[in-house]
């Protein structure tokens, strides 16, 4: 589905450049941040090993990094996210906890959010719930609950579970995320059909390793 209102300069805004396969060495991790550099991404999306080498090469760009990832189990989620704040980091990309999920722990969940704000007023977090893995009604408590902690994105996937984002997930999170929060898509969406598609369904940044050619496929669009 094409939008016709969207420009590639926005399209590019909405982008977290991100590369999270262990594989990645520091080669591939410079050259996906002087990507994000010269193509105006919102965001460079790696893991906080890299925060440190990367940051001070890359003044001008913003470095989002995930947190408890990809399960979200973790004891020291909040520690995780101080030590990647001070090498760098302006957007955390949060893991629920799926354990709180399985009891039905909503207050724990509601708790470890507001502890996140509290602690990073200033820093954008976003809050990754794997859609895939959620009923419906899962889905929408845990957007309002990130909502209502103040948070600035609820996100669909980590992109290494069985799935990643659905438009239908999409429209469910953006239907109960309240005035402020946004919606992030992210996980396999690998072409500019698929973004499009996420951004219509009301998503407002795309987290994908495939930035280059979705832009690559909007200058084709406007070429021909």
């Amino acid at each position: 589905m094409q939008n016709p209102e969207l420009t590639r300069a926005a399209l590019a805004a909405m982008i977290d450049h991100t590369l999270l396969h262990v594989e990645a060495g520091e080669k591939e991790i410079e050259q996906l941040c002087r990507d994000a550099q010269r193509e105006n991404f919102a965001s460079v999306c790696i893991h906080p090993y890299w925060l440190e080498v990367m940051a001070p090469r890359f003044p001008h760009v913003r470095f989002c990094t995930v947190i408890g990832f990809p399960l979200g189990m973790q004891t020291v989620k909040l520690h995780e996210a101080q030590h990647a704040v001070q090498a760098g980091a302006v957007e955390l990309d949060i893991v629920v906890n799926h354990a709180f999920i399985v009891a039905k722990n909503w207050k724990a969940i509601s708790e470890e959010l507001e502890s996140f704000r509290h602690i990073f007023p200033e820093i954008g977090l976003k809050f990754i719930i794997e859609t895939c893995r959620l009923q419906d009604e899962e889905t929408v408590k845990l957007t309002e609950l990130a909502s209502h902690a103040g948070f600035d994105w609820i996100k669909t996937s980590t992109g290494f579970a069985a799935s990643g984002a659905r438009v239908e997930d999409v429209a469910l999170m953006k239907a109960h995320a309240g005035s402020r929060m946004q919606v992030k898509a992210s996980g396999g969406i690998r072409n500019l059909k698929a973004a499009e598609e996420m951004i219509v369904a009301g998503a407002r940044r795309i987290g994908t390793s495939a930035g280059l050619q979705i832009l690559a496929e909007f200058d084709a669009r406007i070429g021909s």
